[in-house]
């Protein structure tokens, strides 16, 4: 059975959109001090000792189906979300119904924050797996950063990474081939589930899950879905990659890091400390 939060359905219900089915999961929640994913999170800096008094932020622990919408673009924001585990992209629609996919987030991952002039989240969420998020309370986020200083210091890193890579895809856009564009973000995604999700199953240490369709890489990188396919298909044929049963494997990983100029240091989180 579907729930909601308390104050949830102000969020979840908004003008000519349906209700988003949310299922709470009933406590206990995993601990903040026994989260695989804390060290990619928001929380990573944060000394375990004081965990149990910065866990209070989290309202609670919430399932979404593949294909449901956290939230749309447009909306004032009333919770922050922590990715636990699973893949969700923010996108933009233009007038046209046309999407662009601006990121796809992994476990680990602070959603929700960005928001333009109008105080209005500025991009649509969209779960494409089943996926876990840990919730918080918009309006805690202030008293959260100014009583735990390791935690803005995160959120500021984040951030810087967030943008830094930001640059490295409208680079791509405007100068970049479909090969190259594709091959980068291929190896972007490979890479930061490495780093955000160490404990992901896969069948070989240079694969991971990969839930992503040709449409979704397509509005990445701003490509139809038959050049998507051509080019996948040649990057196949020429043994950089397989691509198949929702598994993406990297077999000639230096030789397409060159041909996307891709450097890990590109979607490194900067440390502050």
């Amino acid at each position: 059975m579907h729930s909601r939060l308390s104050g949830w359905s102000d969020y979840t219900m908004s003008k000519n959109q349906p209700y988003r089915p949310v299922r709470i999961r009933p406590q206990p929640h995993t601990e903040c001090a026994r989260c695989n994913v804390r060290p990619s999170s928001l929380f990573c800096e944060v000394p375990e000792s004081t965990l149990p008094v910065t866990q209070r932020y989290r309202s609670a622990q919430i399932d979404v189906m593949a294909g449901q919408t956290l939230f749309f673009e447009g909306e004032k924001p009333v919770y922050l979300y922590t990715l636990f585990s699973g893949w969700v992209a923010l996108y933009q629609t233009l007038q046209s119904g046309k999407r662009q996919i601006l990121r796809f987030c992994l476990p680990g991952d602070f959603i929700g924050l960005q928001m333009n002039g109008d105080g209005v989240v500025a991009y649509t969420a969209q779960a494409l797996t089943d996926a876990v998020f840990c919730t918080f309370k918009y309006d805690a986020l202030g008293d959260m950063l100014n009583n735990h200083s390791e935690i803005g210091k995160r959120l500021l890193a984040m951030q810087i990474r967030d943008s830094n890579l930001c640059q490295h895809h409208l680079m791509g856009a405007g100068r970049k081939t479909a090969e190259e564009k594709i091959a980068f973000l291929l190896l972007e995604l490979v890479y930061r589930t490495r780093m955000q999700n160490p404990l992901v199953e896969c069948r070989s240490e240079n694969s991971i899950a990969f839930p992503l369709t040709q449409e979704d890489i397509a509005d990445a990188v701003g490509l139809s879905k038959i050049h998507v396919n051509r080019v996948l298909r040649d990057l196949v044929q020429r043994n950089y990659i397989s691509c198949d049963h929702k598994c993406l494997a990297i077999l000639r990983e230096n030789e397409l890091a060159q041909i996307a100029e891709f450097e890990v240091s590109m979607i490194t989180t900067p440390d502050f400390r």
